[in-house]
């Protein structure tokens, strides 16, 4: 399969990417809880549908810069780069290369705010600059791909509070 090399972007490209999805959950765990499941590989498979298998691609402590690849379900896979860092607080990466077509950026940025009683509120951003027939399909269907987000982010919600 062709790979394609995505635009590697900053933190502004949320504010400034064709797309933009945010979704945001209260979450019955501490934000330390839901950093130390995102620094776990094995983990990520179990929430989102899409994804086979994550592997970092550089040694912990993780942090800006880091990499790692995530294979999909459609055995397509994605290589991402680390772009923010802030321990229990946030993390936020973008695509550098993937076969997945339709995609010129890609970013998602894990927000996290400590709440009372050992709760956390997360808050989830995921931008696009879509390509080619991509932009068409976020044209008609925007709402529809958000309600991935709003799905994957529910199942979070019940595989971290089990944990």
């Amino acid at each position: 399969d062709a790979m394609a090399i995505c635009r590697t972007v900053d933190m502004q490209f949320f504010d400034t990417a064709p797309k933009v999805f945010t979704n945001e959950l209260e979450l019955n765990v501490s934000a330390e809880t839901v950093f130390a499941s995102f620094q776990r590989a094995d983990d990520w498979p179990l929430w989102v549908d899409s994804i086979a298998g994550v592997e970092w691609t550089t040694p912990a402590p993780f942090g800006i810069g880091t990499t790692r690849r995530v294979t999909f379900t459609n055995d397509k896979f994605a290589d991402e780069l680390f772009i923010a860092w802030q321990e229990n607080k946030q993390m936020a990466f973008c695509f550098t290369e993937t076969d997945q077509p339709g995609t010129n950026a890609f970013a998602e940025d894990y927000q996290l705010t400590e709440l009372p009683n050992g709760r956390c509120k997360l808050v989830w951003r995921v931008a696009f600059d879509p390509a080619g027939i991509s932009k068409l399909v976020f044209l008609l269907f925007g709402f529809a791909v958000n309600k991935v987000f709003k799905t994957a982010l529910a199942e979070f919600k019940v595989f971290i509070e089990q944990q």
